[in-house]
């Protein structure tokens, strides 16, 4: 049998579903994502700055959200209490995922799908190859994996064709910026300039969306390991701030 822990997230009800050992067992991509949640040292920096995010799109009248790697739906949660979409599509490969959005919130749809493989299809969708908002908390993403690996390029490229108007990008190359100095070297020979810290890594990365994708950067929160990057279409004038997540937001058991 499943089980369903209940919590607060900065004050909202939800859900987190824990699938069966049987389940478990049966469907090797899916385990559950409770346990990953809770275990988390970072989470309540992480929920925060997707809060963040939400607040500073508050006001762009965004109608349409896709949201691949929508886990067990904190961000899905804002989204939904602070932009409020007409339409909001959240994807995750895990069945204990998607139970504990559809659970927690009537608002989005939630589909079982790799999200790679789900959003590079997406694009020739005749239909729905269009979203004003793409958010996109990968779980381990850094340019470095965008620059080697073909299915993170792949991906990086739908969501900049897909959004119209507004991506949020979770990079964690900060997390090995900040403890091997010698990963700066990665980024001094792709980018032809020497990096002495994480925020040339942000400015570098910036104008490199830019010119290839037409999407400046507005708005960096980092915190712990991670960092959410907010870039919006033809914002290159625009100037961007990074600052640290400060607010652990309050989750707790009900």
């Amino acid at each position: 049998m499943s089980k369903i822990k209940k919590i607060k997230i900065d004050g909202h009800k939800m859900c987190l579903v824990t699938e069966s050992e049987e389940k478990k067992k049966r469907i090797k991509d899916s385990a559950s994502h409770c346990g990953y949640c809770l275990n988390r040292s970072d989470i309540n920096f992480c929920t925060g700055a997707g809060k963040e995010m939400c607040l500073e799109l508050k006001n762009d009248k965004i109608k349409t959200v896709l949201e691949p790697f929508g886990g067990s739906g904190w961000h899905t949660l804002f989204i939904q209490k602070i932009i409020k979409p007409k339409l909001h599509l959240v994807l995750d490969i895990s069945q204990g995922c998607v139970d504990s959005i559809e659970k927690s919130l009537k608002g989005p749809v939630v589909l079982k799908k790799d999200s790679f493989k789900f959003v590079n299809k997406l694009k020739k969708h005749h239909k729905f190859n269009k979203f004003d908002f793409i958010h996109a908390d990968f779980n381990n993403y850094t340019f470095n994996k965008y620059l080697k690996l073909k299915s993170y390029r792949k991906m990086i490229n739908s969501i900049f064709q897909i959004s119209q108007d507004a991506v949020t990008l979770t990079d964690s190359a900060i997390y090995g910026l900040i403890r091997f100095k010698k990963n700066f070297g990665i980024y001094d020979d792709f980018f032809k300039m020497k990096m002495n810290n994480y925020e040339d890594y942000y400015k570098a990365t910036a104008d490199y969306y830019y010119e290839k994708y037409g999407f400046g950067l507005r708005k960096v929160i980092f915190w712990g390991g991670n960092a959410a990057m907010l870039l919006l279409r033809k914002d290159k004038k625009v100037k961007y701030k990074i600052s640290k997540q400060q607010k652990r937001l309050n989750i707790e058991f009900v």
